[in-house]
């Protein structure tokens, strides 16, 4: 929207005109928002206004125990070459517990030391209290229609004007396929170069690029989009279709069985769970999500897929009664619950944390200790991992 580019801009000439007075000074940014939606592409832009270079960090693939020292070594770089600070997709250090009090917590060291400017991406939702560090929030909405259709069609004239393709198809068919398919900007690209791809006749000739071809690629980039949403659908993978370790495979095996077993049977042990339970542990691209999606299929039921986000509110109370509705729903209604990147909900309660965390980690050891359907919890941090909530789980699978 033009009032925040506005506010954005406004606050960045705040920030250029108080350097030359040698002030501490530092503007955070935050931004949220579903993939795709523009957030990394905003942070660029801001460094470009600012005449700066981007130094993009991915948190993810940092250790918890090395981020007080990797953020001050990436505070002094950015500041050493004038670059604006991106922590991109930055879920694992927004739900590491960052206010411990201590002195060497990553989280006073930007926000009480660094100086310059720095910004923060998700997928998902902050951990509550965490906005009022802040400068400055921004949530970005999936675009509407009109706006679709705009980046589709910049996107395609840009495929013309760089001669990848030769024709590209009218403004009513833009906009008819811009209404079509409502998946964020951000997987316009990736989709419009695979159609261009399987355009492609002998190699040689520019291809005319049809809304058939564009259609197909679109088709291809909604699943991986739905898949990612919050909503119950039926599995579209299959077992059969995943390539695991033989031991993985076994484990995944054996609770299908079990799963199956505790579904149709009436006696149960009054030893395990009345649900069938189990654990994934493995670092991210491992294949957890997609290994519980096709269980769901051999299993015959839906699927949903949530996370950390679908629960965690700034009201008080509310977390509580959104777990409840959540397990309530999937046991209802006999689906396959997943819970992915679950350490934000299940992080180990020995540090500092508030009261309202321990009710919420309460309610979810009841609500997993009663539940009577099938529930999958995925972690990429095991170290991070309750060891309350591993033992309420019969099965522990290992991804690597």
């Amino acid at each position: 929207p033009e009032q925040t580019k506005k506010h954005i801009r406004s606050l960045c000439r705040q920030y250029v005109a108080q350097v030359p007075r040698g002030e501490k000074n530092s503007l955070i940014f935050f931004f949220k928002g579903p993939s795709g939606t523009g957030k990394t592409m905003t942070a660029k832009a801001i460094a470009k206004e600012l005449k700066k270079s981007v130094l993009r960090v991915t948190p993810n693939d940092l250790s918890h125990s090395v981020l007080p020292l990797m953020m001050t070594y990436f505070s002094e770089q950015a500041k050493t070459h004038n670059q604006v600070l991106l922590f991109d997709e930055c879920e694992a250090i927004l739900w590491s517990n960052p206010f411990t009090g201590k002195s060497d917590g990553w989280a006073k060291i930007l926000f009480e030391k660094f100086q310059g400017i720095a910004i923060f991406t998700t997928n998902y939702s902050e951990p509550y209290g965490f906005e009022r560090r802040m400068d400055y929030v921004v949530e970005f909405k999936a675009p509407n229609a009109k706006v679709r259709e705009r980046i589709l069609q910049q996107e395609l004239s840009a495929l013309r004007e760089k001669k990848i393709v030769s024709g590209i198809p009218s403004l009513n068919e833009v906009s008819k396929l811009a209404t079509k398919y409502p998946i964020p900007g951000g997987y316009y690209r990736g989709a419009l170069k695979l159609a261009a791809a399987n355009s492609l006749k002998d190699g040689k000739t520019l291809p005319e690029l049809s809304v058939p071809a564009i259609e197909e690629a679109f088709d291809h980039a909604s699943k991986g989009f739905e898949h990612g949403r919050d909503e119950v659908h039926e599995p579209r993978l299959q077992l059969n279709e995943i390539a695991l370790e033989p031991e993985t495979q076994h484990s995944v095996s054996l609770f299908i069985h079990y799963a199956k077993e505790q579904l149709n049977t009436k006696n149960h042990s009054l030893l395990l769970p009345q649900g069938a339970t189990a654990l994934f542990l493995g670092p991210p691209g491992t294949g957890k999500t997609i290994t519980a999606e096709a269980i769901a299929h051999e299993l015959q039921m839906p699927f949903r897929r949530v996370s950390p986000s679908t629960f965690m509110t700034m009201w008080f109370g509310e977390t509580e009664r959104k777990i409840k509705q959540v397990f309530k729903e999937a046991q209802s209604e006999r689906y396959v619950l997943f819970i992915d990147e679950a350490e934000g909900l299940f992080a180990d309660r020995q540090g500092d944390i508030s009261n309202t965390r321990t009710t919420i980690v309460n309610e979810l050891l009841q609500q997993v200790e009663s539940f009577k359907g099938v529930l999958i919890i995925a972690t990429n941090f095991t170290q991070m991992m309750d060891s309350a909530f591993a033992r309420r789980f019969v099965f522990h699978v290992k991804f690597s």
